[in-house]
């Protein structure tokens, strides 16, 4: 949660807080990170594979649609997100 003052009282409101953070490292992390972590394996690009400009006009539409099917997934899938607990690493699921 995160305490804001509003108003000429500057009275105090609770807004729920969310913050999703980009990590970026060499060798291991802490275990404290990895249980709570997406990993994104990443390598160097060869000296001869090409690589192609990102051209938002061109990705426009495949980004768009994904996006509409994620908000779609999201709706449909709100409530049981809202009660979701991360599985324990010894969980049985």
């Amino acid at each position: 949660m995160a305490y804001r003052c509003i108003g000429q009282n500057q009275d105090v409101r609770t807004f729920p807080a969310y913050a999703a953070v980009v990590l970026a490292g060499f060798g291991d992390l802490p275990d404290t990170v990895l249980d709570r972590a997406v990993l994104v394996k990443m390598r160097r690009r060869a000296p001869d594979e090409p690589v192609e400009p990102l051209r938002r006009r061109v990705a426009a539409p495949q980004a768009e649609a994904l996006a509409s099917r994620l908000a779609k997934w999201v709706e449909a899938k709100s409530a049981e997100l809202q009660e979701a607990w991360p599985r324990d690493a010894t969980s049985p699921r």
